[in-house]
């Protein structure tokens, strides 16, 4: 005699992520953060409805929301991947969401080269050098970045170097 295997329902956040709204916003979430006025641009929806399904993302932990610097009203959202990568594939299988630790990303960027990029700008004085910077600051080593100009300048502009500096003492 076989045995059928249980009916199980789908966990919460497969759940979540099914629905096409919210999946198409962690889609445009994967490539930067973004303000909610952006992204609705980006889906061609409604402001409320896009707040809605951010607001629920949000609350499952999959998306963060962080407020700008420059502008304290503005508020940017980014996708969460550690925690994307624990909640949906701990869901399948408990050893598929086993936490990304910062020793396993190294013994993964042993196996594959860093990401490259590179910041053209037209005098490379200031906009991608910053770039370069603040990359190499937040990127740890696992991504090697480049600066570059078509129209090159000899010196890096003297307030780039005191935003990066200003930056940097935080």
């Amino acid at each position: 005699m076989v045995t059928q295997p249980m009916e199980r329902q789908a966990p919460a956040v497969l759940k979540l992520l099914a629905h096409d709204l919210r999946w198409t916003l962690l889609q445009q979430l994967v490539h930067s953060d973004y303000r909610v006025t952006e992204l609705v641009e980006q889906v061609e929806r409604l402001l409320h409805l896009v707040s809605y399904h951010l607001r629920l993302l949000r609350r499952a932990g999959l998306v963060r929301e962080r407020r700008s610097t420059a502008a304290q009203r503005s508020f940017y959202y980014s996708l969460d991947l550690e925690r994307m990568h624990t909640e949906a594939a701990s869901s399948l299988h408990p050893s598929l969401g086993e936490e990304i630790t910062p020793a396993s990303r190294t013994q993964w960027s042993r196996a594959l080269p860093a990401p490259r990029l590179l910041f053209l700008c037209t005098s490379n004085s200031a906009r991608s050098q910053m770039a370069e910077a603040l990359v190499h600051h937040l990127g740890q080593r696992q991504v090697q970045a480049l600066s570059a100009g078509s129209h090159p300048a000899h010196a890096v502009h003297p307030l780039a170097i005191r935003a990066l500096a200003r930056w940097a003492s935080r």
